[in-house]
């Protein structure tokens, strides 16, 4: 007959014992069933007692037991354990869950049980990964939260909590800076922090964060989130261009045989254009002087709503070179800080911007003298270089096969591609 577990639990006992079952079935008379609950008292004890010298035998060292020994004391617990009641299925799971040597069948079923893996999930010095899996799996949102603040969380293990979507869970793994988080993991996580702020700044000092994250982060953070995204994700493309230069020479040169190879790979030309060296855009093969953009950038600006604005957007864009969801974005942007990014990377002078925020929206939103001088402060302090990157990230297509994210859209799908609600 198979053994009852953990995994198989006993059905429930019932309310009161009978004359007709267990050690009470000798009681028979109406007066002995006053015995009945010392009885059940020194049956519980007895019980207890038992437990207690199997975890006592179970936590010997690996010279005084055998490892079939100690296989057959767990066996033990495991069909014990089954039947206790919560207070000493949680004591036992204190005892068992210090010990480096505990039976692969014992932990399981200690793992499967609320009571018993909660305790795991807590105190344990340390699990096997598929322990992990197992406690998240058959347990509710409690247990998932505590093993999302371990810090031995498997990066796989991570993963599979991620894609259970409760925002408890995230919130505690996003904050457990010892875990090691996948890739996948933070997109999902990225594109989590869209609906919910408390996810917001644990992943921004995250080390995982790459900056097409960030820069994807970016259009639903606050101010000062923003703030930390361009301070933290400053770059240098120097390296890379000079490591590149060639290829750049052979995209741009109209005038060699081939007539230039740009437009053949657009995954090429989607990379080169996150890290070249120009930053005035062009048009009919002549720069767009810095007033034409800022002229543009006004009207579009006063034009735009949620239902109209199209057409000065449109242009803005092609005379930039934007992506249009780029430009519509950074022009409807209501805190502003990618308006300060936008112009340093046109080149256009401080008095220029200080245009374009003094514009009020088609829908009428405006900024306020202390917005403002905040974003005329952050204008001053951005480099033009890092401005461009930042930009050309935001504009980046999605359709190149790129690595990181232009927008929340890749997030998006791999969040729910790991079962995400």
């Amino acid at each position: 007959m198979e053994a009852r577990s953990l995994f198989h639990p006993a059905p429930p006992a019932p309310s009161a014992p009978t004359a007709a079952t267990g050690p009470l079935h000798a009681l028979k008379s109406p007066v002995d069933l006053a015995k009945i609950g010392p009885l059940i008292e020194r049956t519980r004890l007895r019980r207890r007692v038992v437990v207690r010298k199997l975890c006592d035998l179970q936590a010997l060292p690996s010279g005084r037991l055998s490892a079939n020994e100690r296989a057959l004391i767990g066996d033990l617990l495991v069909n014990l354990l089954a039947d206790c009641d919560g207070d000493l299925q949680r004591e036992a799971a204190e005892r068992l869950c210090a010990l480096a040597e505990t039976p692969a069948p014992l932990i399981h079923a200690l793992s499967i049980n609320e009571t018993t893996a909660l305790v795991l999930a807590e105190r344990a010095a340390a699990l096997p990964d598929w322990a992990y899996s197992v406690a998240a799996e058959a347990n509710g949102i409690e247990v998932r939260r505590r093993l999302a603040a371990r810090s031995d969380m498997p990066t796989a293990v991570a993963d599979q909590l991620v894609g259970y979507g409760q925002l408890d869970v995230l919130q505690a793994l996003a904050a457990n800076e010892d875990a090691k988080l996948s890739p996948r993991a933070v997109d999902a996580l990225v594109a989590r922090s869209r609906l919910d702020a408390d996810l917001q700044r644990p992943l921004l000092n995250r080390r995982e964060l790459t900056p097409a994250q960030g820069f994807a982060m970016f259009w639903w953070l606050p101010p000062e989130g923003r703030k930390v995204v361009l301070n933290r994700f400053s770059v240098d493309r120097k390296i890379v261009q000079e490591a590149l230069g060639d290829s750049f020479d052979a995209s741009s040169n109209a005038d060699a045989e081939d007539g230039g190879l740009r437009g053949l790979d657009p995954g090429v030309d989607q990379v080169l254009s996150l890290i070249e060296r120009r930053t005035s855009p062009r048009r009919d093969g002549m720069s767009v002087d810095w007033s034409v953009i800022a002229l543009n950038a006004q009207r579009a600006r006063r034009s735009w709503s949620p239902e109209a604005g199209g057409e000065e957007i449109a242009t803005l864009a092609r005379l930039c070179g934007l992506e249009p969801g780029a430009a519509e974005r950074i022009i409807a942007d209501r805190h502003g800080q990618s308006l300060a990014v936008f112009a340093k990377a046109y080149g256009l002078p401080r008095t220029a911007f200080q245009s374009i925020i003094e514009s009020p929206t088609g829908a009428g939103d405006a900024f306020s003298e202390p917005v403002k001088a905040d974003l005329t402060a952050l204008f001053d302090g951005l480099s033009r270089d890092y401005a461009v990157t930042a930009l050309r990230y935001w504009s980046w297509s999605r359709e190149a096969g790129q690595a990181g994210l232009s927008d929340a859209d890749r997030a998006e799908r791999l969040y729910q591609s790991l079962g995400g609600v």
